[in-house]
């Protein structure tokens, strides 16, 4: 019985920490090669193309659906493109990890691609955009969304997904390895290093969307996906740990 209970949580554990296709947004029929392609358009080197995969290389759905800032600089966020039809409606921030009603707008309908936007939040939770306070959080601890709704067949997507209205996952995620250089127009090219992601966001709800995953894609610097906490993961393993002592006095009781 322990064996098998310390088996589960170490399956358990995996799962909560696992990459990769096996938790991958529903692309569409193109399979990922629109992404794919935004990817290996920003890339200089390696020259074949990106060497982060879009089918592969995702974060999982549990991985990305909070974040940190991990500079006291603060955070800056680029949009590398948008290619849909709602871009000039659709909105792009950040919200509240306590409160999911609670937004920070970052990026307008009017931005285009290029355009750049720096990200603070305060130790009093003050949430600034370009040196501006624009709202409060609870802490250093938000998701990332996309806002569709002023069009018909969009909503309000988080990064999140089981706060999305039709239950899919609406963003993927992508983390630097340190070996490809980048270049988003016009800045100078550098290093996609592991502190960049690359977020990319669906904006029509399922089904019934095209599952490109082109329709806002953002590079977001200085920031970490936020992990189950480890006091949600202590009370896991004490719980486990419990029943693995409950079946050993039960044992013990019917021996005796």
């Amino acid at each position: 019985m322990k064996n098998r209970l310390l088996v589960l949580l170490a399956i358990f554990t995996a799962v909560l920490f696992v990459s990769g296709s096996a938790m991958a947004v529903p692309f569409g029929t193109d399979g990922g090669a629109a992404l794919q392609g935004v990817l290996d358009g920003i890339t200089v080197t390696p020259e074949d193309g990106s060497s982060i995969d879009v089918t592969t290389d995702e974060l999982s759905d549990e991985g990305d659906s909070y974040w940190a800032i991990s500079a006291t600089g603060g955070s800056i966020t680029t949009l590398v493109v948008e290619i849909a039809g709602f871009a000039p409606d659709n909105t792009f921030g950040i919200y509240d990890y306590a409160d999911p009603t609670n937004y920070v707008e970052i990026f307008a309908g009017s931005s285009t691609g290029g355009d750049q936007a720096t990200l603070n939040i305060l130790a009093d939770g003050t949430v600034r955009v370009d040196k501006v306070d624009k709202g409060t959080f609870a802490a250093n601890r938000f998701g990332y969304y996309l806002d569709s709704s002023a069009n018909s067949g969009g909503g309000l997507w988080y990064s999140d997904t089981g706060l999305n209205s039709d239950g899919t996952d609406h963003m993927a995620a992508y983390q630097g390895n340190g070996s490809d250089t980048v270049q988003i127009d016009p800045y100078s090219a550098g290093t996609w290093t592991m502190a960049e992601y690359l977020l990319a966001f669906e904006d029509l709800a399922f089904p019934g969307a095209d599952g490109d995953f082109t329709d806002f894609v953002a590079m977001v610097e200085s920031v970490n996906p936020v992990v189950p906490e480890p006091a949600t993961m202590l009370l896991l393993g004490t719980g486990l740990a419990g029943m693995a002592g409950a079946a050993r006095r039960r044992k013990r009781k019917s021996v005796a």
